[in-house]
C-alpha cells in the first residue's frame, strides 16, 4: 500500500521514544520560518500551520476547478511559453466540459475522474492519448493545490490511465533531409534547421540559447535543457562558415532572435518550402537521436546527448533497424557450430 503524500507546511521530528512529533510553520514578516507548538499528529499541525498563515482551515479548499486552473495559468505564464500555456488552457477547457468549472476541487473524487475518463473516451475522435494528456494536465492542477494549501489529496494520482499506442515518430533518413535542405534557398533558415537536426535540441531550448552557448573553437553547444544543461559535440557539417553565420545573426541575448515565434516562423516557411509535413522542431530530433542509434552509438550516450531523464524514452530511438538489424542479428556467433561428426568406418 502506497504511503501518504507528506502535508504541505509540517515539519516532522523523531523523539527520544522513537514517536514523532509535528510543528506547523510560516514565514515571518523577515523570511524566517515560525514554529508551532509540537502536536503529536500531522492533521493538527498542518490546521495550525493554515492559522498561523491567516488561512480558515477549510474555507480554501472551497476553491472551484475553474479558479484551480486559473491559478496554474497563472503561473505558467511567469515561466513558460506561450506554446505552453495554451497546451494547458485547451485541457482544461476539455476537463471542464464534463466536469464543471463551479465544482469544488476538494470534491473531486476517484469515481468523478473514472468517470471522466469513460465519457472522454465516448467522445467521437478522442483519443486514449489525449485523455492521458488531460489527467496530466489535471495533475498539475492538484500538484499546485496541494502546495498552496487548498486540498490534502492528489485523486490523479491513483487513476489507471487508458492504455494508448505509442504515435510513431517522424523523422527524416541523412538523405531525405539533404533532399530537404536542397529546396530551401535561404541560407539563415538552412543553417536554423541544420543546428536543429545535427544538436537534437528542443524547440524551448533552442529559445533559450544565448550567443555564448555556441562554442566556436572547442566546438560544442551548450544546451540549456528542461532540468539541466548539457553538452552536445557539434557535427563536422556544422562548419565553422555556419558557426560564423549563426553568431552574426544573434543578439546581445538570443543566438536566435525571436525566440519561438522565430522558430515556429522558420518551420512554417521551411515545410511550405519542401511540402513535407514532418518538418517540425521535434522531427528533426528525432531525427538525431535515431541517426545515433544507428550509427551504433550506445544508449547511455545518447541519452546524455539528448537530455532524456529516463532510459525509456532513449529506447523509443531504437525502433527504426531495417536491414541493418537483420544483417546485425543474422552474424551474431555467440555459440560456436558444432564440428562435424566424424565419418563413420567402413
Amino acid at each position: 500500500m502506497a504511503s501518504r503524500k507528506r502535508l504541505p507546511y509540517v515539519v516532522r521530528r523523531q523523539r527520544a521514544d522513537g514517536s514523532f512529533a509535528y510543528r506547523g510553520w510560516a514565514d515571518n514578516t523577515d523570511g524566517r520560518r515560525q514554529f508551532s507548538r509540537s502536536f503529536d499528529t500531522e492533521d493538527e499541525a498542518y490546521r495550525a500551520a493554515l492559522v498561523m498563515r491567516g488561512e480558515a482551515t477549510n474555507p480554501v479548499a472551497a476553491q472551484t476547478l475553474y479558479d484551480a486552473c486559473e491559478t496554474v495559468l497563472d503561473e505558467l505564464r511567469l515561466k513558460r511559453t506561450r506554446g505552453s500555456v495554451r497546451w494547458y488552457a485547451d485541457h482544461f477547457r476539455a476537463v471542464q466540459r464534463l466536469i464543471p468549472g463551479e465544482t469544488c476541487i476538494s470534491s473531486i473524487t476517484l469515481d468523478m475522474l473514472e468517470q471522466f475518463i469513460r465519457d472522454r473516451l465516448n467522445t467521437d475522435g478522442v483519443r486514449p492519448a489525449t485523455v492521458n494528456a488531460d489527467l496530466r494536465a489535471l495533475h498539475r492542477v492538484f500538484a499546485v493545490a496541494i502546495r498552496r494549501g487548498v486540498v490534502r489529496e492528489n485523486p490523479v494520482r491513483h487513476v489507471e490511465r487508458p492504455r494508448a499506442d505509442e504515435p510513431a515518430m517522424d523523422w527524416f533518413t541523412d538523405a531525405e533531409f539533404a533532399a530537404v535542405l536542397a529546396k530551401i534557398a535561404d541560407q539563415r533558415m538552412r543553417d536554423v534547421l541544420t543546428l536543429f537536426a545535427l544538436t537534437g535540441i528542443r524547440r524551448s531550448e533552442a529559445a533559450r540559447l544565448e550567443p555564448g552557448h555556441l562554442r566556436q573553437q572547442s566546438r560544442q553547444l551548450i544546451v540549456p535543457g528542461k532540468t539541466r544543461t548539457r553538452t552536445v559535440p557539434l557535427a563536422d557539417s556544422i562548419d565553422g562558415a555556419m558557426m560564423q553565420r549563426l553568431a552574426a545573426g544573434a543578439d546581445a541575448r538570443h543566438l536566435l532572435p525571436g525566440g519561438t515565434h522565430y522558430i515556429d516562423d522558420v518551420f512554417r516557411a521551411a515545410k511550405e518550402a519542401c511540402g513535407d509535413r514532418r518538418m517540425h522542431p521535434h522531427a528533426l530530433r528525432h531525427t538525431f537521436g535515431t541517426a545515433l542509434v544507428r550509427n551504433g552509438v550506445r544508449l547511455d550516450v545518447v541519452m546524455r546527448l539528448m537530455g532524456h531523464r529516463s532510459i525509456k524514452t532513449t529506447l523509443r530511438y531504437a525502433h527504426e533497424v531495417g536491414l541493418d538489424g537483420v544483417h546485425a542479428v543474422g552474424t551474431l556467433r555467440l555459440v560456436q557450430p558444432h564440428a562435424p561428426a566424424p565419418a563413420a568406418q567402413q
